[in-house]
């Protein structure tokens, strides 16, 4: 990858199988938990070492066995060479890949798999498992790291691939330099803004609503004269009812 003109790492790991040793205590606030690698190897592990060390760890704190898959971070020359390299790394199995933003706008790919393991073996100086089951952690961490170094190879033949994809670009001098395009998205058809003229069943449809609506428009009219006439016979059937009742007093 560094031999490429557009990435370099930032950090990277192979994969390792370790016991790591943690005290109880906090060295202090904010800060992480005293700790020390009491076994770390890049390979298969080997169980006579790895007992070993367990042997070694102190009485306090936890001691545990880890497996860590391969991790790299890479800086990228531009988001489209980031997305190419992701799409590689997840192919390759991966799956914990992506990209992160960092400070002034670099753009930093971060490499990592899922099949990681940790378990604790000694907590206070006390042996937590049988010898027997030491032996098959053993062999699920150095199954692990086999399936590790298997990535690995998928993700450096990816990573060649992409390399001559680059240098059979138009325009490259053989550095794999070309930068590769972005997908290009989809535009939506905008909607015309003119009017089109309607269907004959539309005409049929919008006639039927217009005549619908006059027929509305007609009996609240009527209802409205009813009311009007209701209203003035009852104001004179008022009127005459007074002027009897004059008429009586007189």
């Amino acid at each position: 990858l560094n031999s490429l003109p557009v990435f370099f790492t930032t950090s990277s790991c192979s994969g390792r199988i370790a016991v790591f040793w943690q005290s109880e205590k906090d060295s202090g606030v904010g800060q992480k938990k005293d700790g020390r690698w009491l076994y770390t190897t890049h390979e298969r592990a080997v169980k006579a070492d790895l007992v070993e060390a367990l042997h070694s760890a102190p009485q306090e704190g936890e001691a545990s066995l880890k497996f860590e898959p391969v991790v790299l971070h890479i800086q990228c020359s531009s988001l489209a060479w980031a997305q190419e390299l992701l799409s590689v790394a997840l192919q390759a199995g991966l799956r914990n890949s992506g990209l992160v933003l960092g400070r002034k706008q670099r753009i930093i790919l971060a490499i990592r798999s899922t099949h990681g393991l940790e378990v604790p073996l000694i907590a206070g100086g006390q042996l937590l498992v049988p010898m027997e089951y030491i032996d098959h952690l053993v062999g699920v961490a150095n199954a692990k790291m086999e399936e590790n170094c298997r990535r690995i190879v998928r993700l450096t033949e990816g990573v060649n691939v992409l390399f001559q994809q680059s240098c059979a670009r138009p325009g490259s001098d053989g550095n794999g330099s070309v930068e590769p395009q972005l997908p290009k998205r989809k535009r939506r058809e905008k909607k015309s803004k003119t009017f089109a003229k309607p269907s004959e069943a539309e005409g049929d449809r919008s006639a039927r609503y217009n005549s619908d609506g006059a027929a509305a428009r007609d009996l609240l009219s009527q209802r409205n004269d009813r009311d009007a006439t209701e209203s003035s016979s009852e104001e004179d059937d008022v009127s005459i009812g007074l002027a009897l009742f004059t008429d009586e007093e007189k």
